[in-house]
């Protein structure tokens, strides 16, 4: 558990296995919220403990943020039709272009994550769902010419 190795890398070797023993003989094996708050507090009244409680917040913060994806970024991807690349702003498609021909403004519509290239397939509307740092979508079909 992530509270145990906490405790040997911050407590003094010298009082660590008392201070597990005690733990043990408190929860008896249990590692709930209870342990945990008591291991941290353990952690924070330690001598040499300033700067690693500090480190080990900033990391655990760090390991248990939602980082989402980046609020602007562009999606390339090819399919049998062709390739296509959509420009994503805050989860908005905000231009597209198909094969390489960028798609005027007016046949980009998006209603949620739902995005509707107007005859983008063929002739047909081309539907994607943008999902966050990404997309999905079924391939348009190629046209033999």
């Amino acid at each position: 558990m992530i509270a145990a190795h906490l405790l040997r890398w911050v407590c003094d070797p010298a009082k660590l296995e008392a201070i597990e023993g005690d733990l043990a003989e408190l929860y008896g094996g249990h590692s709930g919220w209870r342990y945990v708050q008591e291991v941290v507090c353990v952690c924070l009244r330690q001598p040499r403990a300033a700067v690693r409680s500090f480190a080990a917040a900033v990391i655990a913060l760090v390991l248990t943020s939602q980082a989402g994806p980046p609020a602007r970024y562009t999606v390339h991807a090819a399919d049998p039709a062709g390739e296509f690349a959509l420009e994503i702003l805050e989860g908005r498609a905000v231009s597209a272009s198909l094969n390489g021909v960028r798609v005027p403004a007016r046949d980009v519509v998006q209603h949620g994550d739902t995005l509707i290239i107007r005859r983008g397939d063929n002739g047909a509307d081309f539907r994607l769902a943008i999902k966050p740092g990404g997309i999905t979508w079924y391939p348009r079909q190629s046209v033999s010419r």
